[in-house]
């Protein structure tokens, strides 16, 4: 499988979708997702950062996106569900919805 095979890139976006849920919606909504951190604390500048980075560098989001936009984004998001006390409801459907955030914020063609 080559780097940029869709098998491959599925792959890839499907990982970055849910580790940006985790950090997104931090430990309480991290318990949902498999291998995510239990440490991770919601909305987290630095870390939202680092795997919206690793996602520009594999190509599941476009290189021409601010990396502070996207972070805000996610905080927006993650701050919000949590002030509406929306975390774990519907929590097994967040990676597919950010899946497809991911594709709008990926390299158009």
């Amino acid at each position: 499988m080559t780097p940029d095979s869709p098998s491959n890139q599925r792959t890839n976006s499907a990982d970055i979708a849910e580790r940006l849920c985790a950090a997104t919606f931090g430990s309480v909504g991290a318990a949902h997702f498999a291998g995510s951190d239990p440490r991770l604390h919601v909305c987290d500048t630095d870390a939202l950062a680092a795997i919206v980075d690793e996602a520009k560098e594999q190509g599941v989001i476009d290189q021409a996106l601010m990396t502070d936009s996207i972070v805000f984004f996610c905080q927006a998001l993650g701050l919000g569900a949590h002030s509406m006390e929306r975390i774990g409801k519907g929590a097994e459907q967040w990676p597919a919805l950010m899946e497809l955030v991911l594709k709008a914020f990926g390299p158009q063609q």
